[in-house]
């Protein structure tokens, strides 16, 4: 980051998402990572991806950086779902999920 509105759109957090799917064949799956921020109240916010290469390991990330980040605030509380479809396949979220 070189300017400070640089440094604005970078700043906030950053998600990691490390997952496997038994069956690889069967099509293309959503990781879906839903969350609350400390500012936004009990508004749920919801971040997908459509994996179509579904590989033994995969990585998924998400941010909540930017404009998003500085209106709302911090995240308290996540949860991250690899969807097939309408079936969820796995699931893990965090201690203040509800």
């Amino acid at each position: 980051a070189v300017t400070a509105a640089d440094y604005n759109e970078r700043y906030g957090h950053y998600y990691t998402v490390l997952w496997k799917a038994a069956d690889r064949d069967a099509g293309p799956v959503t990781v879906r990572f839903e969350y609350l921020q400390a500012l936004s109240g009990l508004k749920k916010r919801v971040q997908e991806q459509v994996v179509d290469d579904i590989r033994r390991g995969n990585i998924s990330k998400f941010q909540v950086t930017g404009e998003e980040y500085l209106k709302s605030g911090r995240v308290t509380a996540w949860r991250v779902s690899v969807l097939r479809g309408n079936e969820e396949l796995v699931s893990q979220q965090s201690a203040l999920w509800n």
